[in-house]
């Protein structure tokens, strides 16, 4: 049986692929975390998320 690639051919698939390769762990914790606190914030308000997020909330940390 012969094997054959699908995507011969295919304009820009090594570029993506490359790209694809670069940028899939670029997401930090610390963005992960900033995250869900935005979630936190947005259900319960600015006093529940001081109070639940004291040592890292501030409005200039958040955003």
């Amino acid at each position: 049986m012969r094997q054959f690639n699908k995507l011969k051919g295919t304009k820009g698939f090594i570029t993506i692929w490359n790209r694809m390769l670069r940028f899939r762990h670029m997401i930090t914790e610390q963005a992960k975390e900033r995250c869900r606190i935005l979630a936190f914030w947005e259900k319960y308000g600015n006093l529940a998320t001081k109070e639940a997020f004291n040592n890292f909330y501030g409005t200039q940390n958040i955003f």
